[in-house]
């Protein structure tokens, strides 16, 4: 959640347990000048329910605890970061977002947060200095890509498909 996002609700909330204690507040002065016992029982009662009924409707959870916050797959992938990791940024962020999918968790959601269990300390170190902390994964990708990623790849990838040549007796689907 953005700072704005999360800013603009306690802004709210704020307001409306301000208008909630002004309520409050009224009813004590009637109470206080109640004529009778039935008055003052009515005034106690219309509080409690005020007490109950809104202050338990603004006083909620900003954030929802989930657990899904906390998890981490024990088969995250590692990005050129010792034996066995991918080293090809493409292919890391396939198999990454594949891994998040199959543990039942959304990249847009926990790819930011997870990242960091998958690069070494000084890879690390790159994308937190050149991308803000705050940051979806969907803005880290390209961030990443352009930090991690090899700038003659495409090239390569473009002058082997003009080089590609039909072998004698090749039928056009076999090209």
């Amino acid at each position: 959640m953005s700072a704005e996002k999360l800013n603009s609700l306690l802004t709210a909330m704020k307001e409306n347990i301000n208008i909630i204690d002004s309520n409050i507040q009224e009813i004590f002065l009637k109470r206080l000048n109640a004529q009778s016992d039935e008055q003052y029982a009515n005034f106690t009662s219309e509080i409690n329910d005020l007490n109950a009924d809104e202050i338990s409707n603004e006083i909620a959870p900003v954030v929802d605890f989930n657990e899904d916050q906390f998890f981490v797959p024990k088969n995250i992938p590692k990005f050129k970061n010792g034996f066995g990791s991918i080293q090809d940024i493409d292919e890391f962020i396939v198999v990454f977002e594949n891994c998040l999918a199959s543990n039942g968790l959304n990249p847009s959601t926990h790819g930011a947060r997870l990242i960091t269990n998958c690069l070494s300390f000084s890879d690390l170190q790159w994308l937190q200095n050149r991308v803000p902390n705050n940051s979806t994964w969907t803005e880290i990708v390209p961030h990443m890509k352009e930090i991690f990623g090899d700038p003659e790849k495409e090239a390569r990838a473009l002058n082997q498909l003009w080089n590609s040549k039909m072998y004698h007796n090749e039928t056009i689907t076999e090209f």
